[in-house]
C-alpha cells in the first residue's frame, strides 16, 4: 500500500492534478503513516524516487513492466538484498493462484506464502551459519531476481 500511494501521490504532484496545499496535506498524511520499509528508508524518500521514475516512463512502451520492478527496487534494503515481508509478496504477487481468470485481494500477497516455499537445503545451509534470517533473506532475494528476468 506504501508504495502504491508514494507512486499516487508522486504522479498527482508531478502533473499539477490536485492544489498543492491538498497534495502537501496528502503527503503529511502518508508520512504519518506506520508503513513497512527498509531500514533507513524513509515516505519522502519514496516520493522522491517515484517522481523520478515517473519522468518519461508512464506514457512510453512498457511501462507495466518497469513499475513491477520498481516495486522490487524499492523495497531492496541499503546491501542489495531483499527481506521476506508482505510488501516482497506483493511485489512478487506470492501465493497468486495459477488459474489467470481469479484475482487474489493484495492483502493475501503475504511473507508466509514465500516462507512456505524456502528450499530445505538452503535452511540446513543457513542454519550452520548461525545468521539469523539468512534462509529468508538469500531465497526472497533470489526470487526479486527471478521476478525481474519474468
Amino acid at each position: 500500500r506504501m508504495l502504491g500511494t508514494a507512486l499516487v501521490l508522486s504522479f498527482l504532484d508531478l502533473k499539477g492534478l490536485i492544489d498543492q496545499s491538498q497534495i502537501d496535506h496528502q503527503i503529511q498524511r502518508a508520512k504519518a503513516m506506520r508503513w513497512e520499509m527498509p531500514p533507513g528508508h524513509t515516505f519522502s524518500h519514496y516520493i522522491a524516487m517515484c517522481k523520478i521514475m515517473h519522468s518519461r516512463n508512464i506514457t512510453s512502451k512498457g511501462w507495466y513492466r518497469r513499475s513491477n520492478l520498481w516495486a522490487l527496487i524499492l523495497i531492496q534494503t541499503s546491501s542489495g538484498s531483499f527481506e521476506v515481508t508482505d510488501a516482497l509478496a506483493t511485489a512478487l504477487r506470492a501465493g497468486e493462484p495459477k488459474h489467470p481468470i481469479h484475482e487474489q485481494p493484495v492483502s493475501e500477497f503475504s511473507r508466509s506464502a514465500i516462507q512456505s516455499t524456502v528450499p530445505t537445503t538452503l535452511i540446513t545451509l543457513c542454519n550452520k551459519t548461525r545468521i539469523p534470517g539468512l534462509a529468508g533473506t538469500i531465497w526472497a532475494t533470489l526470487l526479486a531476481i527471478a521476478r525481474y528476468r519474468m
